[in-house]
């Protein structure tokens, strides 16, 4: 995969978010700095950089979002307002460990907690954060 402005920009803007943005949320902030592109340009930029394994895809129902952080980690979805966080709760050890009790060859280890973030959680019935 060559490099490009245009590439590196949409890298920077998904490494520079901790929120996991969708490509839309991406092409929004590139759009900035590239006034000119196009959503399917950074559709496709996304994917190459996720087929190189420079960044992360992770699903949730329909909707895909990119991350940036390619170490071993596992993410908090909140059901209320749709953020999602990075968790860190296991480490190289524990998957390492993992990987010599399963007799199947693990290629990537995901983990995704759902429940209320500390946010709405404390708004109530507020607005949602």
């Amino acid at each position: 995969m060559r490099h490009s402005h245009q590439r590196n920009t949409i890298l920077e803007a998904v490494r520079a978010k901790p929120v996991h943005p969708t490509a839309y949320q991406v092409f929004e902030s590139v759009k900035e700095q590239i006034p000119n592109i196009s959503l399917a340009t950074v559709y496709r930029d996304l994917g190459q950089l996720a087929d190189n394994g420079i960044i992360n895809t992770i699903k949730k129902g329909n909707v895909v979002r990119y991350d940036g952080n390619t170490m071993i980690h596992q993410h908090f979805y909140c059901e209320e307002c749709g953020s999602l966080f990075d968790q860190e709760l296991f480490d190289e050890k524990f998957v390492f460990q993992l990987k010599t009790k399963i007799v199947h060859e693990i290629e990537n280890f995901d983990l995704m907690l759902t429940g209320t973030c500390i946010k709405c959680k404390n708004n109530g019935d507020k607005l949602k954060c």
